[in-house]
């Protein structure tokens, strides 16, 4: 090949190096990476840009449990004095036994002048059944606990006689402790016509006679009526 050609070839070879270096590449917002494929020849790669990434997604709240309905509140009278307590010194205290052809109910008995008791099923504070007291004459009608303690276990000790009542004569009406029978310790309801506890609390004296706790009703020209549930005694109990 004679001189002539060799320069037009080395001619042609430059004039392609020249355009290609002198070509810009269209900008598409990416990184420009210039790479050699071969000798004398360089090509320009443009690497697209990465897409934006979205946003982190939270996750979600976890749902939210609904609110357990309240408990009706439980006080404690309404745990000792129901009758059947296992510290509840006398028996029968729920009066739900009285035993069919008997005046009174199982563990108690009438006092002074006797009062007219029965069982009662639909006005009741605790379990199937209540006591209906009544008395008739204008003086003392008692039903009194068989079941107190003797005077001796109860010397000097603190107690505590407590009973549920429904009367429409609060004052007509005594939950009594007899440790002093001149002036009994007594207490009477507040309300008239829905269930009360009425307790009363007392020491017993070094020189007490005698010790017996009960109900009093004392009617004047009509007579007195009222309903006893959940009769506890308790001896020395810090309640």
């Amino acid at each position: 090949m004679n001189r002539f050609v060799w320069s037009f070839v080395a001619f042609g070879a430059v004039a392609i190096v020249l355009c290609g270096c002198g070509e810009k590449a269209p900008d598409t917002g990416g990184i420009t990476q210039v790479v050699e494929p071969g000798p004398g020849n360089k090509a320009v790669i443009t690497t697209p840009p990465a897409p934006a990434s979205s946003p982190a997604q939270k996750a979600p709240a976890p749902a939210q449990k609904a609110a357990a309905p309240a408990k009706k509140a439980v006080y404690k009278e309404e745990l000792l004095f129901t009758g059947n307590h296992p510290w509840n010194a006398i028996g029968n205290g729920d009066f739900e036994y009285f035993y069919e052809g008997s005046l009174f109910p199982h563990e108690w008995i009438g006092w002074y002048h006797y009062p007219v008791c029965a069982s009662e099923k639909s006005i009741k504070k605790f379990g199937e059944h209540s006591v209906k007291i009544t008395g008739l004459k204008k003086d003392y009608s008692v039903l009194i606990s068989k079941t107190a303690p003797p005077l001796e276990k109860v010397y000097g000790k603190k107690v505590t006689f407590g009973a549920w009542v429904y009367t429409s004569n609060p004052k007509k009406t005594d939950v009594v402790v007899y440790s002093n029978l001149e002036k009994p310790p007594a207490s009477q309801p507040t309300k008239a016509n829905e269930w009360q506890l009425v307790k009363v609390t007392t020491t017993v004296p070094e020189d007490a006679e005698t010790f017996m706790v009960g109900i009093s009703l004392k009617p004047d020209d009509n007579p007195v009526v009222c309903y006893v549930d959940g009769a506890s005694l308790y001896i020395d109990r810090e309640l």
